[in-house]
């Protein structure tokens, strides 16, 4: 007497999920069409049309980015000490708008009442972060690839 057992797997395509597939690829004016006709044949449906094509985004739910908050988020999943993370927290406050850190090494590290080192070290890991080049002095002293080459060779945190 002979057992075997199979195992198979299908993947089943729903009408709703070929609906949606197709309405994908809709222009705008064929996916407007497309629901001025369902609301005819259905008329629980209200449809109300753009007056102006340009002015969507007023349908779109209302959403604040704030840039910060993505670093800071960025930075607790660093494998850093706390220390290290309080001293990149407080260099994330210090950047500019754009991004930069535009102070010297020296200036922050007397503000902040900390080694030159460790600001520099500091420095380099925040511009490993996202986007790339945050925290450099700015755009002309920004260089992705000597940053590379630098994490390449060096380690920025000793624990």
């Amino acid at each position: 007497m002979k057992l075997e057992q199979t195992q198979t797997t299908k993947l089943y395509m729903t009408k709703e999920l070929r609906q949606n597939i197709e309405l994908l690829t809709y222009t705008y004016a064929d996916l407007e069409q497309f629901i001025e006709e369902k609301t005819l044949e259905n008329p629980l449906l209200e449809f109300k049309s753009i007056a102006n094509k340009e002015d969507y985004t007023s349908y779109l739910p209302k959403q604040t980015f704030d840039w910060r908050t993505d670093i800071h988020e960025q930075l607790g999943w660093l494998d850093i000490s706390r220390h290290q993370k309080q001293v990149l927290a407080v260099l994330v406050e210090s950047l500019s708008e754009r991004g930069f850190l535009e102070e010297t090494d020296q200036q922050l590290a007397d503000v902040f009442s900390i080694e030159v080192e460790e600001v520099q070290n500091s420095r380099r890991q925040l511009m490993m972060l996202e986007p790339e080049g945050l925290g450099s002095r700015g755009g002309s002293t920004f260089s992705p690839f000597k940053y590379i080459s630098i994490s390449l060779r060096t380690s920025f945190f000793t624990k």
